[in-house]
């Protein structure tokens, strides 16, 4: 007998945080996530992440089976009308009788808050882990992406969820960076020069002040982001400060117009080359030594694809952005993963293939009407 039962979100994590790892236990491409860290974003998120929550274990038995998080934003449920809900923390055994089960039980929990749509999966930002893998199983996970096993997508079609849209993740290595990319990068930075737009690293010294105008062009770029839901300056502040211990400020570069950033790339260490051999995502007693011996060890990074304004001159922008943190990988011997990009982003798309990039990875995002 299946039962699903709510999750306290005071007592009940644990069960719910470690089930990924029974579940993946024969799969060696699986990375845990560090157990303190998903406690801290499962506890705090609702506060700092304006949301309503509730959290699922699916039983057979005694035995966990699978788990999922619902959640909707609460400055959306302020508006007149219906809204969308989302899901995340999807994870399931091969059985559709208990998937179905856990989307039924998100799904009343959403429509009793008035939503009448459920999207995801997606861990609470689009920064985060967004979306489903559909394509490249066979390669473990970079840092903050998703990763799930080869039936997930059967499970979806099979529960009557529709794509809502793809994103797509580039591989490239070090050596995929040519005199000739090097010399368009000089060429574009020298024009948008004579425009009154420079490029500098971002400054550790005055993050916080970096990170507020980085995220006023998070906010009023629409068009080439992933916009699955907004988000408020508390998320993005506090994302920011999370990935201020990991970011190589070489990595992180602003385009500012006299004196206001206007775009911004960075890329983020592949903590998941350490984090692939900590058992259960435990840092005792082993756990934070891997961490520490494994860092310098790290041979590649995963690049957050460009945010420009919509109002400037953005594949200009963008292509500068994004050569620069491209260049610094090159410098320091770095091979790369760029993602996130559109599938249906032909800008982003045909930026990438001509320096070889090759498009490695596919996720795709679910929507399904709430009846």
């Amino acid at each position: 007998m299946i039962q699903i039962v709510p999750v306290d979100p005071n007592d009940g994590l644990g069960l719910f945080i470690d089930f990924p790892h029974d579940l993946y236990k024969d799969d060696p491409n699986y990375v845990p996530e560090i157990y303190s860290s998903q406690l801290e974003l499962l506890t705090n998120y609702p506060v700092y992440g304006n949301s309503a929550v509730q959290y699922f274990l699916a039983y057979v038995g005694d035995t966990v089976v699978g788990r999922i998080a619902t959640f909707i934003k609460l400055y959306h449920s302020d508006k007149i009308g219906p809204i969308d809900g989302y899901f995340g923390f999807f994870d399931c055994i091969d059985n559709k009788v208990v998937a179905g089960y856990l989307f039924d039980a998100a799904s009343r929990w959403l429509r009793d808050r008035n939503a009448v749509s459920i999207i995801g999966p997606l861990n609470f930002s689009c920064i985060g882990p967004l979306g489903m893998l559909v394509d490249g199983f066979q390669l473990p996970p970079s840092f903050m992406t998703p990763y799930n096993s080869h039936y997930y997508p059967n499970l979806m079609d099979r529960l009557g969820f529709k794509k809502k849209t793809e994103v797509q993740a580039y591989k490239f290595t070090n050596q995929q960076y040519g005199a000739r990319r090097s010399k368009d990068l000089d060429r574009f930075q020298v024009q948008l020069k004579r425009k009154g737009i420079t490029f500098r690293k971002v400054d550790m010294k005055n993050f916080k002040r970096d990170v507020l105008m980085a995220r006023e062009v998070y906010i009023g770029s629409q068009s080439n982001s992933i916009r699955v839901m907004s988000m408020k300056g508390n998320e993005f502040d506090h994302i920011a400060e999370r990935l201020k211990k990991i970011l190589d400020p070489d990595l992180c570069i602003l385009a500012e117009e006299e004196g206001k950033v206007i775009g911004f790339a960075f890329a983020i260490p592949d903590l998941n080359q350490i984090l692939i051999k900590i058992r259960r995502g435990r840092l005792f007693p082993l756990g934070l030594l891997k961490i520490k011996l494994g860092k310098k060890k790290i041979s590649s990074v995963r690049i957050i694809f460009p945010v420009v304004l919509d109002s400037c001159d953005r594949m200009s922008i963008e292509a500068c952005l994004f050569g620069s943190v491209q260049a610094g990988c090159l410098d320091k011997k770095l091979s790369f993963e760029s993602s996130w990009t559109l599938k249906d982003n032909p800008l982003a798309n045909n930026a990438l293939i001509p320096i070889t990039g090759e498009p490695h990875k596919k996720f795709r995002l679910y929507l399904k009407d709430i009846e």
